[in-house]
């Protein structure tokens, strides 16, 4: 897939993951910077990822941490967001699978969702972009 349009992926964490999803990104050696909020109680905390430096090597390792962070806990989900304006929930997917879908991505939300709430997505049946 072609990664030439890719800028910048800015990544919310909910508290309860935010330790937990930053290890998935040191352990797949993803780099990142940490964005501070200027709010009395920040609900999320935002990293930003510098997609100029994704090659497919790099691609890869976010596709491997996001994987291995969704298969840690059965309710840790990801909402992804397209440039288009596609919104759908990546759990249940390959790190191949997010390695196609990471490079439409403009906004990644994580957290953990109640087991009521978290349900498998499938791909989306319309194109992202």
């Amino acid at each position: 897939m072609d990664s030439s349009n890719f800028n910048e992926l800015t990544i919310q964490i909910s508290p309860n993951v935010y330790d937990s999803f930053l290890a998935a990104l040191d352990e797949a050696g993803v780099e990142y910077s940490e964005v501070m909020l200027f709010t009395a109680k920040p609900k999320f905390s935002l990293i930003h990822i510098i997609k100029d430096a994704f090659n497919q090597a790099n691609l890869s390792k976010l596709a491997v941490a996001i994987h291995s962070f969704l298969l840690r806990n059965q309710n840790n989900v990801i909402d992804i967001k397209s440039e288009k304006g596609a919104h759908f929930k990546a759990k249940g997917y390959s790190a191949e699978e997010l390695k196609e879908l990471i490079p439409l991505a403009m906004h990644l939300l994580v957290q953990n969702e109640p087991e009521s709430q978290s349900s498998l997505s499938k791909p989306p049946t319309e194109p992202l972009e």
